[in-house]
Protein backbone atom coordinates (compact mmCIF):
# COMPACT_ATOMS: atom_id res chain seq x y z
CA UNK A 1 0.00 0.00 0.00
CA UNK A 2 2.55 2.48 0.37
CA UNK A 3 3.90 2.14 -2.97
CA UNK A 4 0.44 3.90 -4.04
CA UNK A 5 1.46 7.20 -1.92
CA UNK A 6 4.66 7.14 -4.03
CA UNK A 7 3.16 7.40 -7.22
CA UNK A 8 3.47 11.23 -8.43
CA UNK A 9 0.32 12.60 -10.39
CA UNK A 10 2.54 14.95 -12.23
CA UNK A 11 3.93 12.32 -14.59
CA UNK A 12 0.16 11.11 -15.28
CA UNK A 13 1.05 8.01 -18.01
CA UNK A 14 3.88 6.68 -16.06
CA UNK A 15 1.38 7.05 -12.71
CA UNK A 16 -1.10 4.60 -14.37
CA UNK A 17 1.41 2.40 -15.57
CA UNK A 18 2.95 2.22 -11.90
CA UNK A 19 -0.81 1.49 -11.11
CA UNK A 20 -1.43 -0.82 -13.09
CA UNK A 21 2.31 -2.97 -11.94
CA UNK A 22 1.68 -2.74 -7.95
CA UNK A 23 -2.17 -4.22 -8.69
CA UNK A 24 -1.05 -6.97 -10.55
CA UNK A 25 1.85 -7.67 -8.69
CA UNK A 26 -0.52 -7.60 -5.13
CA UNK A 27 -3.35 -9.87 -7.00
CA UNK A 28 -0.88 -11.95 -8.81
CA UNK A 29 -2.93 -15.33 -7.39
CA UNK A 30 -5.65 -14.32 -8.49
CA UNK A 31 -4.86 -12.55 -12.20
CA UNK A 32 -5.64 -9.23 -11.16
CA UNK A 33 -6.26 -6.66 -13.74
CA UNK A 34 -6.91 -2.80 -13.64
CA UNK A 35 -8.87 -1.33 -16.09
CA UNK A 36 -9.38 2.14 -16.55
CA UNK A 37 -11.90 4.54 -17.98
CA UNK A 38 -10.56 6.84 -20.99
CA UNK A 39 -12.68 8.74 -23.97
CA UNK A 40 -15.69 6.48 -23.11
CA UNK A 41 -13.45 2.96 -23.24
CA UNK A 42 -12.35 0.93 -20.62
CA UNK A 43 -9.19 -0.05 -21.15
CA UNK A 44 -6.46 -3.05 -19.54
CA UNK A 45 -3.38 -1.38 -18.06
CA UNK A 46 -0.38 -3.21 -18.03
CA UNK A 47 3.08 -3.17 -17.41
CA UNK A 48 3.25 -5.71 -20.26
CA UNK A 49 4.26 -4.44 -23.76
CA UNK A 50 1.02 -6.25 -24.90
CA UNK A 51 -1.58 -3.90 -26.53
CA UNK A 52 -4.22 -2.97 -24.76
CA UNK A 53 -7.95 -3.87 -24.66
CA UNK A 54 -10.19 -1.55 -25.03
CA UNK A 55 -14.13 -1.94 -24.32
CA UNK A 56 -16.28 0.65 -25.26
CA UNK A 57 -18.53 2.41 -22.56
CA UNK A 58 -21.78 4.36 -23.66
CA UNK A 59 -23.02 5.39 -19.95
CA UNK A 60 -20.71 5.25 -17.50
CA UNK A 61 -23.22 6.12 -15.21
CA UNK A 62 -25.54 3.47 -16.07
CA UNK A 63 -22.79 1.00 -15.68
CA UNK A 64 -21.60 2.09 -12.14
CA UNK A 65 -25.46 1.69 -11.15
CA UNK A 66 -25.00 -2.08 -12.35
CA UNK A 67 -21.57 -2.55 -10.60
CA UNK A 68 -23.21 -1.28 -7.41
CA UNK A 69 -26.51 -3.37 -7.30
CA UNK A 70 -26.96 -6.14 -5.94
CA UNK A 71 -29.82 -7.50 -8.84
CA UNK A 72 -26.92 -6.42 -11.59
CA UNK A 73 -25.56 -9.93 -11.50
CA UNK A 74 -26.35 -10.76 -15.40
CA UNK A 75 -24.88 -7.41 -16.63
CA UNK A 76 -22.12 -7.72 -14.71
CA UNK A 77 -21.26 -11.00 -16.07
CA UNK A 78 -21.81 -9.85 -19.58
CA UNK A 79 -19.75 -7.03 -18.68
CA UNK A 80 -16.77 -9.76 -17.23
CA UNK A 81 -16.68 -11.73 -20.60
CA UNK A 82 -16.45 -8.36 -22.90
CA UNK A 83 -13.63 -8.06 -20.65
CA UNK A 84 -12.23 -11.74 -21.27
CA UNK A 85 -12.61 -12.34 -17.35
CA UNK A 86 -12.96 -16.07 -16.45
CA UNK A 87 -16.03 -17.25 -14.95
CA UNK A 88 -15.44 -16.74 -11.18
CA UNK A 89 -14.07 -13.61 -11.63
CA UNK A 90 -15.07 -10.26 -9.91
CA UNK A 91 -15.08 -6.48 -10.51
CA UNK A 92 -14.85 -3.57 -7.55
CA UNK A 93 -15.71 -0.20 -9.40
CA UNK A 94 -13.00 2.78 -8.51
CA UNK A 95 -14.91 5.92 -8.54
CA UNK A 96 -13.75 9.47 -7.95
CA UNK A 97 -16.51 11.72 -6.78
CA UNK A 98 -19.22 9.60 -7.25
CA UNK A 99 -18.14 8.82 -10.89
CA UNK A 100 -16.66 5.77 -12.87
CA UNK A 101 -13.32 6.30 -13.59
CA UNK A 102 -12.62 1.97 -13.96
CA UNK A 103 -12.48 -1.33 -12.46
CA UNK A 104 -10.03 -3.74 -10.93
CA UNK A 105 -10.44 -7.49 -11.46
CA UNK A 106 -9.70 -10.59 -10.05
CA UNK A 107 -10.69 -14.33 -9.63
CA UNK A 108 -11.97 -15.67 -6.00
CA UNK A 109 -9.65 -17.97 -5.59
CA UNK A 110 -8.90 -19.95 -2.16
CA UNK A 111 -9.40 -16.91 0.65
CA UNK A 112 -12.23 -15.24 -1.78
CA UNK A 113 -12.57 -13.04 1.24
CA UNK A 114 -9.19 -11.89 1.59
CA UNK A 115 -9.05 -11.28 -1.90
CA UNK A 116 -11.66 -9.16 -2.34
CA UNK A 117 -11.10 -7.25 0.55
CA UNK A 118 -7.69 -6.67 -0.69
CA UNK A 119 -8.81 -5.65 -3.98
CA UNK A 120 -11.59 -3.14 -2.22
CA UNK A 121 -8.25 -1.52 -0.34
CA UNK A 122 -6.60 -1.09 -3.67
CA UNK A 123 -9.59 0.18 -5.58
CA UNK A 124 -9.07 2.70 -3.01
CA UNK A 125 -5.51 3.48 -3.11
CA UNK A 126 -6.24 3.40 -7.07
CA UNK A 127 -9.46 5.78 -6.48
CA UNK A 128 -7.30 8.50 -4.69
CA UNK A 129 -4.42 8.65 -7.03
CA UNK A 130 -6.91 9.05 -10.08
CA UNK A 131 -8.44 11.82 -8.55
CA UNK A 132 -5.16 13.36 -7.89
CA UNK A 133 -4.54 12.76 -11.00
CA UNK A 134 -7.66 14.72 -12.37
CA UNK A 135 -6.68 17.67 -10.25
CA UNK A 136 -3.23 17.88 -11.80
CA UNK A 137 -4.93 17.54 -15.38
CA UNK A 138 -7.54 20.21 -14.86
CA UNK A 139 -4.98 22.57 -13.29
CA UNK A 140 -2.51 21.93 -16.08
CA UNK A 141 -5.45 23.17 -19.02
CA UNK A 142 -6.02 26.19 -16.74
CA UNK A 143 -2.18 26.99 -16.78
CA UNK A 144 -2.61 26.52 -20.44
CA UNK A 145 -5.55 28.52 -20.92
CA UNK A 146 -3.92 31.53 -18.94
CA UNK A 147 -0.92 31.40 -20.87
CA UNK A 148 -2.95 31.91 -23.59
CA UNK A 149 -4.97 34.73 -22.39
CA UNK A 150 -1.59 36.14 -20.89
CA UNK A 151 0.42 36.09 -23.87
CA UNK A 152 -2.44 37.55 -25.88
CA UNK A 153 -3.78 40.15 -23.60
CA UNK A 154 -3.58 43.26 -24.72
CA UNK A 155 -2.00 45.12 -21.93
CA UNK A 156 1.32 44.11 -20.14
CA UNK A 157 1.44 41.79 -17.69
CA UNK A 158 4.11 41.07 -14.82
CA UNK A 159 3.88 38.53 -12.37
CA UNK A 160 5.80 38.87 -8.70
CA UNK A 161 6.05 36.91 -6.21
CA UNK A 162 5.86 37.65 -2.26
CA UNK A 163 9.51 38.97 -2.36
CA UNK A 164 8.65 41.21 -4.90
CA UNK A 165 10.66 39.80 -7.50
CA UNK A 166 8.90 39.46 -11.28
CA UNK A 167 8.97 35.25 -12.14
CA UNK A 168 6.63 36.00 -15.36
CA UNK A 169 6.24 38.64 -18.11
CA UNK A 170 3.66 38.66 -21.43
CA UNK A 171 4.67 39.47 -24.53
CA UNK A 172 3.07 42.63 -24.72
CA UNK A 173 5.08 43.73 -21.76
CA UNK A 174 7.81 44.26 -23.96
CA UNK A 175 6.56 46.63 -26.82
CA UNK A 176 5.82 48.95 -23.70
CA UNK A 177 9.35 49.37 -22.35
CA UNK A 178 11.03 47.74 -25.25
CA UNK A 179 13.00 45.07 -22.86
CA UNK A 180 12.90 41.42 -23.61
CA UNK A 181 10.30 39.86 -21.43
CA UNK A 182 12.78 36.82 -21.11
CA UNK A 183 15.51 38.67 -18.96
CA UNK A 184 12.57 39.85 -16.54
CA UNK A 185 12.13 37.26 -14.60
CA UNK A 186 14.49 37.19 -11.18
CA UNK A 187 14.23 41.29 -11.08
CA UNK A 188 12.74 43.97 -9.57
CA UNK A 189 9.65 45.74 -11.22
CA UNK A 190 11.88 49.17 -10.42
CA UNK A 191 14.98 47.37 -12.02
CA UNK A 192 12.74 47.42 -15.39
CA UNK A 193 10.99 50.93 -14.96
CA UNK A 194 14.84 52.00 -14.33
CA UNK A 195 16.12 50.34 -17.85
CA UNK A 196 12.79 51.99 -19.73
CA UNK A 197 13.50 55.62 -18.58
CA UNK A 198 10.70 55.37 -16.85
CA UNK A 199 9.75 57.90 -13.96
CA UNK A 200 7.03 57.37 -11.39
CA UNK A 201 4.61 59.96 -10.71
CA UNK A 202 4.75 61.09 -7.35
CA UNK A 203 1.30 60.00 -6.09
CA UNK A 204 -0.68 57.53 -7.54
CA UNK A 205 -4.13 57.71 -8.30
CA UNK A 206 -7.08 57.11 -5.44
CA UNK A 207 -7.69 53.45 -7.14
CA UNK A 208 -3.92 52.94 -6.59
CA UNK A 209 -2.94 53.26 -10.38
CA UNK A 210 0.51 54.38 -10.25
CA UNK A 211 1.67 56.88 -13.43
CA UNK A 212 5.00 56.31 -15.74
CA UNK A 213 6.52 58.98 -17.54
CA UNK A 214 8.20 57.48 -20.25
CA UNK A 215 11.95 59.23 -21.73
CA UNK A 216 9.60 60.24 -24.68
CA UNK A 217 7.20 62.91 -22.87
CA UNK A 218 4.03 62.06 -24.98
CA UNK A 219 4.08 58.82 -23.39
CA UNK A 220 2.26 57.83 -20.19
CA UNK A 221 2.16 54.47 -18.97
CA UNK A 222 -0.75 53.53 -16.22
CA UNK A 223 0.21 50.15 -14.02
CA UNK A 224 -2.65 48.67 -11.59
CA UNK A 225 -1.78 46.42 -9.13
CA UNK A 226 -3.49 43.42 -8.09
CA UNK A 227 -2.82 41.55 -4.44
CA UNK A 228 -2.98 37.98 -4.97
CA UNK A 229 -3.81 36.60 -1.46
CA UNK A 230 -2.03 33.83 0.22
CA UNK A 231 -2.36 31.70 2.90
CA UNK A 232 -3.51 33.24 6.58
CA UNK A 233 -4.47 36.51 4.74
CA UNK A 234 -0.75 36.84 3.78
CA UNK A 235 -0.20 38.16 -0.10
CA UNK A 236 1.42 35.18 -2.28
CA UNK A 237 2.01 37.79 -4.85
CA UNK A 238 1.38 40.61 -6.86
CA UNK A 239 0.08 41.22 -10.29
CA UNK A 240 0.48 44.13 -12.48
CA UNK A 241 -1.10 45.91 -15.34
CA UNK A 242 0.96 47.77 -17.72
CA UNK A 243 -1.21 49.81 -20.13
CA UNK A 244 0.32 52.27 -22.47
CA UNK A 245 -2.78 54.76 -22.28
CA UNK A 246 -1.01 57.98 -24.79
CA UNK A 247 -3.42 57.13 -27.14
CA UNK A 248 -6.72 57.57 -24.94
CA UNK A 249 -5.48 60.43 -23.39
CA UNK A 250 -4.64 62.15 -26.34
CA UNK A 251 -8.41 61.38 -28.16
CA UNK A 252 -9.54 62.83 -24.66
CA UNK A 253 -7.13 65.89 -24.53
CA UNK A 254 -8.41 66.33 -28.47
CA UNK A 255 -12.29 66.13 -27.88
CA UNK A 256 -12.06 68.59 -24.88
CA UNK A 257 -10.01 70.97 -27.09
CA UNK A 258 -12.59 70.43 -29.76
CA UNK A 259 -15.77 70.85 -27.63
CA UNK A 260 -14.02 74.07 -26.03
CA UNK A 261 -13.05 75.09 -29.92
CA UNK A 262 -17.03 74.37 -30.86
CA UNK A 263 -18.15 76.55 -27.71
CA UNK A 264 -15.64 79.40 -28.02
CA UNK A 265 -17.59 78.99 -32.38
CA UNK A 266 -20.51 78.74 -31.51
CA UNK A 267 -21.07 81.33 -28.73
CA UNK A 268 -19.50 84.67 -30.95
CA UNK A 269 -22.40 84.00 -33.68
CA UNK A 270 -24.99 83.25 -31.57
CA UNK A 271 -24.02 86.27 -28.97
CA UNK A 272 -23.91 88.34 -32.14
CA UNK A 273 -26.99 87.13 -33.77
CA UNK A 274 -28.86 87.45 -30.16
CA UNK A 275 -27.47 91.56 -29.56
CA UNK A 276 -28.82 92.10 -33.08
CA UNK A 277 -31.71 91.11 -32.65
CA UNK A 278 -32.45 92.28 -29.09
CA UNK A 279 -31.03 96.06 -30.36
CA UNK A 280 -34.07 95.74 -33.17
CA UNK A 281 -36.50 94.67 -30.70
CA UNK A 282 -35.53 97.60 -27.69
CA UNK A 283 -34.89 100.54 -30.48
CA UNK A 284 -37.63 99.08 -33.40
CA UNK A 285 -39.91 102.63 -32.91
CA UNK A 286 -36.02 105.15 -33.49
CA UNK A 287 -34.50 102.82 -35.83
CA UNK A 288 -35.10 104.08 -39.74
CA UNK A 289 -35.59 100.89 -42.61
CA UNK A 290 -31.92 101.52 -43.56
CA UNK A 291 -30.35 100.92 -40.02
CA UNK A 292 -32.95 98.04 -39.62
CA UNK A 293 -31.91 96.36 -42.62
CA UNK A 294 -28.24 96.74 -41.68
CA UNK A 295 -29.14 94.78 -38.55
CA UNK A 296 -31.15 92.26 -39.83
CA UNK A 297 -28.08 91.74 -42.35
CA UNK A 298 -25.87 91.31 -39.61
CA UNK A 299 -28.49 88.98 -37.55
CA UNK A 300 -28.28 86.90 -41.19
CA UNK A 301 -24.28 86.73 -41.48
CA UNK A 302 -24.07 85.74 -37.74
CA UNK A 303 -27.06 82.71 -38.19
CA UNK A 304 -24.94 81.73 -41.68
CA UNK A 305 -21.70 81.55 -39.82
CA UNK A 306 -23.55 79.42 -37.01
CA UNK A 307 -25.49 77.21 -39.35
CA UNK A 308 -22.12 76.73 -42.17
CA UNK A 309 -20.55 75.50 -38.15
CA UNK A 310 -22.78 73.15 -37.58
CA UNK A 311 -23.03 71.49 -40.68
CA UNK A 312 -19.24 71.70 -40.91
CA UNK A 313 -19.81 69.61 -37.49
CA UNK A 314 -22.11 67.15 -39.38
CA UNK A 315 -19.33 66.74 -41.63
CA UNK A 316 -16.53 65.91 -39.32
CA UNK A 317 -18.69 63.49 -37.49
CA UNK A 318 -19.53 61.11 -40.65
CA UNK A 319 -16.39 60.96 -41.91
CA UNK A 320 -14.32 60.39 -38.67
CA UNK A 321 -16.38 57.43 -38.03
CA UNK A 322 -16.83 56.47 -41.80
CA UNK A 323 -20.36 56.19 -41.18
CA UNK A 324 -21.11 57.94 -45.14
CA UNK A 325 -20.75 56.96 -48.56
CA UNK A 326 -20.59 60.57 -51.04
CA UNK A 327 -22.70 60.35 -53.38
CA UNK A 328 -20.36 61.81 -56.41
CA UNK A 329 -21.86 63.88 -59.81
CA UNK A 330 -20.05 66.04 -61.88
CA UNK A 331 -19.74 69.64 -60.86
CA UNK A 332 -18.79 72.72 -62.88
CA UNK A 333 -15.90 74.63 -61.23
CA UNK A 334 -16.63 77.82 -62.37
CA UNK A 335 -20.35 77.50 -61.52
CA UNK A 336 -19.21 76.28 -57.85
CA UNK A 337 -16.54 78.39 -57.49
CA UNK A 338 -19.43 81.40 -58.18
CA UNK A 339 -21.83 79.81 -55.53
CA UNK A 340 -18.81 80.12 -53.06
CA UNK A 341 -18.12 83.20 -53.18
CA UNK A 342 -21.65 84.24 -53.06
CA UNK A 343 -21.81 82.46 -49.64
CA UNK A 344 -18.83 84.30 -48.53
CA UNK A 345 -19.98 87.76 -49.99
CA UNK A 346 -22.78 87.41 -46.40
CA UNK A 347 -19.43 87.38 -44.50
CA UNK A 348 -16.85 89.70 -46.82
CA UNK A 349 -18.54 92.26 -48.65
CA UNK A 350 -16.57 93.46 -51.23
CA UNK A 351 -13.35 91.66 -50.01
CA UNK A 352 -14.87 89.07 -51.88
CA UNK A 353 -14.12 90.80 -55.14
CA UNK A 354 -10.01 90.09 -54.30
CA UNK A 355 -11.16 86.45 -55.46
CA UNK A 356 -9.33 85.86 -58.65
CA UNK A 357 -10.27 82.38 -60.60
CA UNK A 358 -8.37 81.43 -63.44
CA UNK A 359 -9.74 78.26 -64.79
CA UNK A 360 -8.67 76.79 -68.13
CA UNK A 361 -11.75 76.49 -70.75
CA UNK A 362 -11.18 72.76 -71.53
CA UNK A 363 -11.15 71.80 -67.72
CA UNK A 364 -13.32 68.70 -66.88
CA UNK A 365 -15.73 68.72 -64.28
CA UNK A 366 -15.45 67.90 -61.15
CA UNK A 367 -16.71 64.31 -59.72
CA UNK A 368 -17.36 64.69 -56.19
CA UNK A 369 -20.44 65.22 -53.21
CA UNK A 370 -21.08 68.79 -54.46
CA UNK A 371 -21.73 70.05 -50.81
CA UNK A 372 -18.16 68.44 -49.67
CA UNK A 373 -16.57 70.62 -52.48
CA UNK A 374 -18.33 73.78 -51.47
CA UNK A 375 -17.21 73.06 -47.64
CA UNK A 376 -13.36 73.04 -48.60
CA UNK A 377 -13.06 76.02 -51.45
CA UNK A 378 -14.99 78.01 -48.76
CA UNK A 379 -13.11 76.80 -45.63
CA UNK A 380 -9.51 77.55 -48.00
CA UNK A 381 -10.74 80.90 -49.14
CA UNK A 382 -12.72 81.88 -46.12
CA UNK A 383 -9.43 81.65 -44.66
CA UNK A 384 -7.41 83.48 -47.11
CA UNK A 385 -10.03 86.22 -46.80
CA UNK A 386 -9.57 86.08 -42.95
CA UNK A 387 -5.71 86.39 -42.63
CA UNK A 388 -4.95 88.46 -45.75
CA UNK A 389 -5.57 91.85 -47.32
CA UNK A 390 -4.55 91.09 -50.54
CA UNK A 391 -6.00 88.69 -53.78
CA UNK A 392 -6.99 85.44 -53.17
CA UNK A 393 -5.89 83.41 -56.45
CA UNK A 394 -8.12 80.53 -57.05
CA UNK A 395 -6.61 77.85 -60.07
CA UNK A 396 -7.00 75.01 -61.16
CA UNK A 397 -5.23 72.01 -63.87
CA UNK A 398 -6.13 68.63 -64.74
CA UNK A 399 -2.94 66.99 -63.28
CA UNK A 400 -3.77 63.45 -64.62
CA UNK A 401 -6.47 61.62 -66.47
CA UNK A 402 -9.11 60.88 -63.53
CA UNK A 403 -7.72 63.73 -61.44
CA UNK A 404 -7.55 67.80 -61.04
CA UNK A 405 -5.67 69.68 -58.55
CA UNK A 406 -7.21 73.12 -57.36
CA UNK A 407 -4.97 75.76 -55.46
CA UNK A 408 -5.62 78.67 -53.59
CA UNK A 409 -2.96 81.16 -52.70
CA UNK A 410 -2.51 84.66 -51.10
CA UNK A 411 0.10 87.04 -50.69
CA UNK A 412 -0.25 87.10 -46.71
CA UNK A 413 2.43 86.34 -44.49
CA UNK A 414 2.19 82.75 -44.26
CA UNK A 415 2.54 80.08 -41.59
CA UNK A 416 4.62 79.81 -39.05
CA UNK A 417 7.29 77.18 -39.84
CA UNK A 418 6.18 75.00 -36.27
CA UNK A 419 2.61 74.76 -37.54
CA UNK A 420 3.08 73.58 -40.97
CA UNK A 421 3.02 69.78 -39.89
CA UNK A 422 0.04 70.39 -37.90
CA UNK A 423 -2.05 72.64 -39.68
CA UNK A 424 -4.29 69.88 -40.97
CA UNK A 425 -4.88 68.73 -37.51
CA UNK A 426 -7.86 69.39 -35.54
CA UNK A 427 -6.41 71.54 -33.22
CA UNK A 428 -3.53 72.97 -36.09
CA UNK A 429 -3.78 76.47 -36.12
CA UNK A 430 -4.57 78.42 -39.68
CA UNK A 431 -2.14 81.30 -39.24
CA UNK A 432 -0.55 83.54 -37.42
CA UNK A 433 -3.78 85.65 -36.34
CA UNK A 434 -5.71 82.25 -35.44
CA UNK A 435 -5.63 82.60 -31.34
CA UNK A 436 -7.91 85.76 -32.32
CA UNK A 437 -10.50 83.06 -33.22
CA UNK A 438 -11.04 79.35 -33.44
CA UNK A 439 -9.26 76.16 -33.29
CA UNK A 440 -8.52 75.72 -37.10
CA UNK A 441 -11.36 72.87 -37.54
CA UNK A 442 -12.06 74.33 -41.38
CA UNK A 443 -8.58 72.86 -42.27
CA UNK A 444 -9.50 69.40 -40.28
CA UNK A 445 -12.56 69.48 -41.93
CA UNK A 446 -10.67 69.70 -45.56
CA UNK A 447 -8.50 67.29 -44.80
CA UNK A 448 -11.38 64.80 -44.16
CA UNK A 449 -13.48 65.47 -46.66
CA UNK A 450 -10.45 65.65 -49.34
CA UNK A 451 -9.00 62.45 -47.80
CA UNK A 452 -12.30 60.22 -47.20
CA UNK A 453 -14.74 61.60 -49.70
CA UNK A 454 -12.85 62.41 -52.85
CA UNK A 455 -9.91 59.89 -52.01
CA UNK A 456 -7.28 62.87 -52.50
CA UNK A 457 -4.52 64.46 -50.96
CA UNK A 458 -4.56 67.84 -49.61
CA UNK A 459 -1.20 69.67 -48.69
CA UNK A 460 0.55 73.31 -48.34
CA UNK A 461 2.41 73.96 -51.45
CA UNK A 462 4.16 76.57 -50.82
CA UNK A 463 4.15 79.24 -47.46
CA UNK A 464 6.49 82.13 -46.72
CA UNK A 465 6.52 86.09 -46.19
CA UNK A 466 4.88 86.16 -49.97
CA UNK A 467 1.86 83.93 -49.06
CA UNK A 468 0.67 80.66 -48.47
CA UNK A 469 -0.39 78.07 -51.46
CA UNK A 470 -2.82 75.34 -50.19
CA UNK A 471 -3.67 72.85 -53.06
CA UNK A 472 -5.96 69.42 -52.97
CA UNK A 473 -6.86 66.82 -55.55
CA UNK A 474 -9.76 65.82 -56.55
CA UNK A 475 -11.80 63.27 -58.85
CA UNK A 476 -12.68 64.40 -62.10
CA UNK A 477 -15.34 63.20 -64.84
CA UNK A 478 -13.69 62.51 -68.10
CA UNK A 479 -16.12 62.86 -71.05
CA UNK A 480 -15.30 60.16 -73.38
Amino acid sequence: MAAFTELTPTEPDRARSEMARLVNRALAGSQGELWLLEDGELVRRSDDEDPSPKVPVSDSAQLLRVLTSSAGGRRLRALLDLLGAPQDAFAIPIQVEGRLAGLLVARMTVGAAETRRLAAVLAGQAAVLLGQLELVDALDRERRMMNAILRHSPVGVLLEDAAGNIVYANPEIEAIYSLQASEMPGRKPDEIYAAAGAVPAEVADADGTLELRMKDPDRTVHVRRVVIPGLEGEPAGVLTLHEDVTAQRQALEAKDLMLRAIGHEVRSPAAAMKNTLAGIMQWDETIDSTGRRTLLQEAYESSDRLLSLVESQLIIAKLETRHFEPVPEPIDLSSAMSGVVAVLNHRYAERTSAVEVNLPPALPPAFCEPAHLGQVLTNLIGNALEYTSGSVQVEARQVQRGWLEVSVADNGQGLPPATLETVFEKTGPAGRSRSQGGLGLGLYLCRLVVERSFGGRIWVAASDRRGTTFRFTVPARIRT
